[in-house]
């Protein structure tokens, strides 16, 4: 069940990110862009679309098995390049502010 809170918090962060990040840079090749995402969702083109739901069925094919077949604790996905879980009190630390800040951003 954990799992199912996680996954979406993760995304939602992002999202969270992504509607704000146009506000204060625009990056050059998307100039012509408008910096409302509302209006932007439709000036993407369609190979847009493909590579983003392209990139999304790899993640989630890649993860499929670690989530349901996997013995690792729920979000634990094996990717911690800062090595910030090597304490047990700060993994347990970052993993409640991970759990607390998806709920908000969702």
């Amino acid at each position: 069940l954990r799992e199912a809170e996680i996954k979406p918090g993760r995304v939602c962060m992002l999202a969270a990110l992504g509607m704000m990040f146009p506000e204060f840079t625009k990056l050059p090749q998307f100039s012509g862009m408008s910096t409302n995402p509302l209006e932007a969702f439709y000036q993407v083109g369609p190979i847009a679309w493909i590579q983003i739901f392209a990139f999304i069925g790899i993640l989630e094919s890649v993860s499929y098995d670690k989530i349901y077949y996997g013995d690792s604790a729920p979000g634990d996905l094996g990717f911690d390049p800062l090595r910030l879980s090597k304490d047990p009190a700060s993994k347990a630390h970052y993993a409640a502010a991970e759990v607390k800040n998806g709920r908000l951003a969702m």
